[in-house]
């Protein structure tokens, strides 16, 4: 159970670095148009 656990964790942390590179260029885009 414990070991299900963290690996669930391990998942939802990949997941938010995936959104995070995803959003990250179009932040700088919107940066460079203001």
């Amino acid at each position: 159970m414990l070991h299900q656990q963290a690996h669930s964790q391990q998942l939802f942390r990949q997941a938010i670095v995936r959104v995070k590179q995803a959003k990250a260029p179009a932040d700088e885009i919107a940066l460079e148009v203001r």
